[in-house]
């Protein structure tokens, strides 16, 4: 039961840290977007 329960923790763990991830590369490709803007509008 132990093992189940680390395994789960260790899952939902990895999911969060998968999530913060996409969610700095989303960040990263909106900011890559509006540099391409800025320059495109100079």
């Amino acid at each position: 039961m132990k093992r189940i329960v680390s395994i789960l923790i260790a899952l939902a763990l990895i999911v969060l840290a998968g999530c913060a991830t996409f969610r700095g590369m989303a960040q990263d490709f909106e900011n890559l977007g509006r540099g391409i803007k800025k320059t495109a509008s100079e």
